[in-house]
Formats: structure tokens, C-alpha cells, sequence
């Protein structure tokens, strides 16, 4: 009785095993090795767009793959005229996309949407460091990662911007319709805000390097260039 079991529970632990070995071992489609769960995206995408893009998508550089065939990175912004896009793999992390999608990979880090034809964003993912949606029709920004080190949203329809997450590293509004900004976060070290209608700016936090403010009336007004420039020798002001 006991031998008969533990042959069942081997013979369990082999099927066990096969599975495991389906789901997550590389195989190759289309030249690629990959997952299975990457494997069944690119079938899904074939059906839409054909197997000539799909391969050209495959072999672009931004595509990626990690060591266990997880698709990690992947650039789809000219898919040309496929109306939607399957679902895409939670295993992503940086994603071009040029459509507007309601459900964005909840691990994703980085979100390329410039220049996509968009007048919203979806809301982000709490993960996200890196976001470009700059040269779009978008007005506004949802709330922002608390995460975010990068905001890209030069050439834009927006007009304010939303609570700067504490982390932002990188903030580039330049020809936008902003004419303030709240307070900088203190982790900020490039600021680019060229060709705004900005009139001032709020104090300055002691790590940011860069400030180009260029074409903005702020640039205009020698006196209040000069006080900042006093004020925050370290940082270097451009207004050219």
C-alpha cells in the first residue's frame, strides 16, 4: 500500500515538474527564447498585426527578454493600425506605447507615451520611476507615483502640474502652458521649464544643479535672476 503511494506521489511530482517546466523554461518562437506566458502574447499579437511585425517587434531594440524568457522590456508604438493590443505581461517593466491602455502592467518602472496620438494617461503604476509623455495632447497628469524620479511632459496641454513626488530627480515642463510650480521637491537636480509662462519660481532645493528657464518671463527679469542666482550660487541658471 505504501509503495503504491509513494509511486503516485513520484508520479505526481514528475507531472509537477513537466508544468513548471512548460511555464517557465525558454523555448524558442519566432527565433526568441522565451516563456511561455511571453509565447502566448506574441501568438495573441500575431493574429492582430501578422507575423512580419511581430518579428520585426521581437528583434527591435527595445525588446528584452530576461534569463528565464520574460519579456521585461518591449517597445509597440509602431504597430500601425491594430485597434487594441493583447494583454500585456505583468513580468514587463519598461514599456513604448503609442494608444492609450486603461490596464498598464502593475510592476511596471518606466512608461514611454511621447508622442503618442493621446489626450489622457491611464492611472500609473505605483512602481513607475520614469515617465516621458511629452509632445502629446494630454491637459493634465493623474497622481504621480510616490516613487517617480523622472516627469517628462515638455510640449504639452498642460497648464498645472499635480503634487511632485518626493523622489523627482528630473522635472521637464518646457513649452507648456504652466505659469507656477508649487514647492520643488528637495531631491530635484534638473529642472527645465524653457518657453512656459513662468513668472517666478518657489525657493530652490540645495541639490539642484540645473535650472533652464529660457524664453519664460522669468528669464526676462534681470532682478530676479540675479537674486536667484545669489541666492543659489551652486546651481547653474540658464535663461538663453
Amino acid at each position: 500500500m505504501f509503495a503504491k503511494e509513494k509511486q503516485e506521489s513520484i508520479r505526481a511530482s514528475d507531472i509537477e515538474i513537466d508544468s513548471l517546466d512548460t511555464d517557465y523554461s525558454g523555448k524558442e518562437f519566432l527565433g526568441i527564447k522565451m516563456n511561455k506566458n511571453t509565447k502566448t502574447y506574441f501568438e495573441a499579437l500575431i493574429t492582430l498585426i501578422g507575423e512580419e511585425k511581430t518579428f520585426k517587434l521581437l528583434n527591435n531594440k527595445g525588446t528584452k527578454m530576461d534569463t528565464y524568457g520574460n519579456l521585461i522590456e518591449l517597445n509597440c508604438k509602431y504597430l500601425g493600425s491594430a485597434s487594441y493590443l493583447p494583454e500585456l505581461p505583468e513580468s514587463i517593466e519598461w514599456l513604448g506605447i503609442d494608444r492609450y491602455l486603461n490596464n498598464l502592467p502593475g510592476g511596471l518602472k518606466g512608461l514611454d507615451y511621447s508622442f503618442a496620438k493621446i489626450r489622457s494617461l491611464p492611472p500609473l503604476p505605483p512602481e513607475l520611476i520614469h515617465l516621458n509623455c511629452g509632445n502629446t495632447m494630454i491637459e493634465s497628469l493623474p497622481d504621480l507615483p510616490k516613487g517617480l524620479k523622472k516627469l517628462i511632459c515638455n510640449n504639452t496641454g498642460i497648464s498645472t502640474l499635480p503634487e511632485l513626488p518626493a523622489e523627482l530627480e528630473l522635472l521637464d515642463c518646457s513649452d507648456t502652458s504652466i505659469s507656477s510650480l508649487q514647492s520643488l521637491p528637495a531631491k530635484l537636480k534638473i529642472l527645465r521649464c524653457q518657453r512656459s509662462y513662468l513668472e517666478d519660481l518657489p525657493d530652490l532645493p540645495e541639490g539642484l544643479e540645473v535650472v533652464d528657464c529660457g524664453g519664460t518671463p522669468l528669464s526676462d527679469n534681470n532682478e530676479l535672476i540675479n537674486t536667484l542666482r545669489a541666492k543659489n550660487p551652486k546651481t547653474k541658471i540658464f535663461t538663453i
